[in-house]
């Protein structure tokens, strides 16, 4: 769904202080602002609770949603939806297909959340031959060095023990697409549980009892805005942008004075006192172009990217309001566990009308050799407005309260992709890419 909001902070030492006047425009009787409060403080109990960042408690949810026999009255429909997606497009010998799992009756499968440290624990008992699946779940964090081989073997060796056969199956499940280390793992993401199961509330509103269903569309809401799906914040968003455009000498001041954190500091040791929009900062030999900044993130370009595109001087004509109409945005996001943090660099093609220039777009950058650099499967759908593609983009940070450390290793990241960054400047695609947009009027 792309960036949150990316221009609510533009130059700290922009404008002036607002007038008295300007505050009470933008704070009372403001429609749009109680909107947008009422959206941002709507009942959610997953929330109250503080579990939608939990991995644990998204195991517990799944697993019980994929036990034919729970309470949810949905039999195994969810369990096939899940699997057979996961399974979709693989070939890998031994595994089931897609169409193998969506045929079979799983209507009497075991499942077991958090069993012998396994995520969720899928037993599919079948005259044909037994499935055994470990579902190895990954919301915030990563996998580990030989986790998920360990977890696999250790899956078989039980089944061998007991005297039972079993075909033992991976699933790998993650917030973003991240590649297995396990080849004999299958992939799938949250964006497609909600799509599963978004689905399914949908037709079977009328045959589910109504608290399930109000526990289902909390769960849809949760997930929704964590894989950045959810329609209802696309329009949040937009209204918000609306607003910021409306009152901007406001908002710029009360981002200036009241949302100072850590992870700003972070930023400012990063990029120096060039926090002004399209202002340029170094890290080491690379030059990047900065745009803005928030609480938990910051956007910025390689600066040949950005001068690529023909540095804001023209319109990409993207289907929403994005970072200044450009095609493609690198952004860092900070990511707080209950374990410290997850600092995240992110590059993401937009999007853009036209289907054939963006499908080119997705093309050449994804033909790009780097284990750094992959696309979903879905990117090039007609349907798909944010794809992301930086792999392997992520740093475990122990003390988020340590702004100078952060600052290193956000450096440290974008030194990592140097090669990467450098193989996408030299594409046709985006060395000359104003071709893909239209002369702005100055």
């Amino acid at each position: 769904m792309g960036l949150k909001l990316d221009d609510l902070v533009l130059n700290k030492h922009q404008g002036k202080k607002p007038s008295i006047r300007e505050l009470e425009s933008l704070f009372v009787n403001n429609h749009s602002l109680s909107i947008l409060e009422a959206h941002l403080n709507r009942f959610n109990p997953i929330r109250i609770m503080k579990m939608e960042r939990m991995e644990i408690r998204h195991s517990s949810i799944l697993g019980w949603l994929m036990n034919p026999v729970e309470t949810h009255g949905l039999g195994d429909e969810f369990l096939k939806a899940f699997l057979s997606e996961a399974f979709r497009g693989n070939s890998i010998k031994g595994m089931p297909s897609a169409l193998d799992v969506k045929k079979a009756d799983l209507s009497k499968s075991d499942i077991r959340v958090e069993w012998n440290n396994l995520d969720i624990f899928v037993f599919c008992p079948r005259p044909e031959g037994n499935w055994a699946f470990v579902i190895e779940n990954k919301f915030d964090s990563t996998q580990s060095d030989g986790q998920l081989k360990k977890y696999r073997e250790k899956l078989a060796k039980h089944f061998v023990e007991n005297g039972k056969a079993a075909n033992s199956l991976g699933v790998f499940l993650t917030l973003w697409d991240e590649p297995p280390d396990d080849p004999e793992y299958v992939c799938i993401n949250y964006e497609t549980v909600f799509e599963i199961l978004k689905n399914i509330v949908e037709l079977k509103k009328g045959q589910v009892g109504a608290e399930v269903l109000v526990f289902l569309e909390h769960y849809l809401d949760v997930i929704g805005e964590a894989t950045e799906m959810n329609d209802e914040q696309d329009e949040m968003e937009q209204l918000a942008l609306e607003l910021y455009r409306e009152h901007r000498k406001a908002i710029d001041f009360i981002v200036e004075y009241g949302t100072r954190t850590d992870f700003g500091f972070a930023i400012e040791n990063l990029v120096g006192d060039t926090t002004k929009y399209c202002d340029e900062f170094s890290v080491g030999q690379r030059k990047f172009t900065f745009f803005g900044k928030w609480n938990d993130y910051f956007s910025f370009l390689p600066s040949s990217w950005y001068k690529g595109f023909g540095s804001g001087d023209y319109d990409f004509s993207l289907t929403k309001a994005w970072w200044e109409d450009l095609p493609l945005i690198c952004w860092m996001k900070l990511e707080t566990t209950e374990k410290g943090g997850i600092l995240r660099l992110y590059a993401e093609v937009g999007p853009l009308k036209n289907h054939e220039i963006r499908t080119s777009l997705i093309e050449k950058i994804g033909s790009i050799k780097s284990k750094k650099i992959g696309f979903s499967a879905k990117a090039i759908n007609e349907k798909s407005k944010y794809s992301r593609f930086f792999k392997q983009n992520v740093r475990k940070i122990e003390d988020v309260n340590d702004s100078e450390k952060m600052s290193e290793m956000m450096a440290s990241l974008l030194q990592d992709f140097e090669s990467e960054i450098k193989a996408i400047e030299k594409l046709e695609i985006i060395k000359n890419g104003k071709d893909l947009g239209k002369k702005t009027k100055k």
